[in-house]
């Protein structure tokens, strides 16, 4: 009798991951903004499988972002059936549009530690994203 509770309990920790699915939140890594500077992109939430109450989203200007932070607090007020998926519009300029930004999306529940944070380097228009090779380097001085 004792192996076999051991033997759930040992399941239940094994298989208690996968049952209980996090929330999801997508956003692109990387965007590039147009020549004034200006950039525009979404960002995909996924309610866990228990629904959630809706805390708000920060929208935070990381580094050189000219439109600062943004912040929508929902007061855990509405809940949010399990598996909805959310849409969000992230929308700014670069503060220096010759060089590179960051943004960083937060959403928040109301439940502590349920939170989840997307990063997204906004790439400036004369900035290359990939960085050159050292014989790319010397034969532009040739």
């Amino acid at each position: 009798m004792r192996n076999r509770i051991i033997l759930i309990a040992t399941a239940l920790l094994i298989l208690f991951p996968v049952l209980v699915q996090a929330q999801i939140l997508i956003a692109p890594e990387t965007t590039l903004a147009d020549g004034d500077g200006n950039f525009q992109y979404a960002v995909a939430m996924t309610y866990p499988p228990s629904g959630a109450l809706f805390g708000g989203y920060t929208i935070y200007d990381t580094e050189n972002i000219g439109s600062g932070t943004m912040w929508i607090d929902g007061f855990c007020m509405s809940f949010v059936e399990g598996g909805t998926e959310t849409y969000y519009v992230v929308e700014g300029s670069l503060a220096d549009p010759n060089l590179d930004g960051i943004v960083t999306f937060e959403w928040f529940g109301c439940d502590p530690g349920f939170s989840v944070t997307a990063p997204t380097i906004i790439r400036a228009p004369g900035v290359p994203v990939d960085t050159p090779s050292w014989s790319a380097l010397k034969a532009m001085y040739r």
